[in-house]
């Protein structure tokens, strides 16, 4: 018999989560993290994924990120000139 079926496999923290399982971590309801996914503080795609339209999976690290209110990840600009609001006016 080989040794190695008694060896148990380290336990590795879990990255994605269900909105249920964040909720619970967070000691939050699920329809609490429902709301802040409306009111935009958990945006889509920067700390939760909804692979093929199904149930969003939450990024753990990116949610504990924006809870503590570390600046999130962003995406490099792509403007390469100023946007014009109205004559003489520059964004």
């Amino acid at each position: 018999m080989s040794e190695r079926a008694d060896i148990a496999a380290p336990a590795l923290p879990v990255e994605f989560l269900t909105t249920l399982e964040v909720s619970v971590r967070l000691r939050w309801s699920p329809r609490t993290m429902r709301a802040r996914v409306a009111s935009g503080f958990f945006r889509s795609g920067i700390e939760f994924v909804t692979p093929g339209g199904g149930q969003p999976r939450w990024i753990w690290s990116r949610v504990v990120a924006r809870v503590l209110g570390e600046s999130p990840p962003t995406a490099p600009s792509t403007a390469t000139s100023p946007i014009r609001i109205r004559r003489g006016v520059l964004l």
